[in-house]
């Protein structure tokens, strides 16, 4: 994110019982892409204090979180665009298009009540892409849901024959 973002405070000390608030600010809008989403971590670190005379262990913390960049004037809106992707079957491969500029962050995926494994390597359909699970169903029905902009799940099905 560096040279795209201003974050401020870069480093606070947070009090018990407190809260601290992040400010992430867009430097410049010319170095996004204008047709579809962008998608960047916001790693933030916890270092716990040190104390050389007390016994006991330190744990630090890393939270890791998904920032989005949307640009003004895209072809949808983001809750019409979670319901429109594509599914097929090629072989034993479920085939996913995602034909629209936004980021679709799936929370599940399954077919005819079979889970498909998600993780965070293969649970985003990125803008304009492509994607492919490995399922033993050929037909049936999919269902999916999504997180959406508030956090919340959406829920989606669709039958493929």
């Amino acid at each position: 994110m560096e040279g795209l973002f201003l974050i401020t405070p870069n480093l606070f000390k947070a009090q018990p019982n407190s809260y601290n608030a992040v400010k992430i600010q867009v430097i410049s809008n010319n170095n996004f892409q204008k047709d579809r989403e962008s998608l960047y971590y916001f790693h933030s670190r916890n270092i716990p204090e040190s104390k050389n005379n007390e016994d006991g262990m330190n744990i630090g913390l890393e939270n890791v979180i998904k920032l989005f960049y949307r640009p003004k004037g895209l072809s949808m809106s983001p809750s019409m665009a979670f319901s429109k992707p594509k599914f097929t079957f090629n072989g034993s491969q479920l085939v996913v298009e995602n034909n629209t500029p936004y980021h679709i962050n799936l929370a599940s995926l399954t077919i005819n009540k079979v889970a498909i494994k998600l993780n965070k390597e293969n649970n985003i359909l990125y803008p304009f892409s492509t994607s492919t699970f490995s399922t033993i169903k050929q037909k049936g029905m999919v269902k999916w849901s999504v997180f959406n902009d508030l956090g919340g799940l959406d829920e989606f099905s669709q039958k493929i024959n």
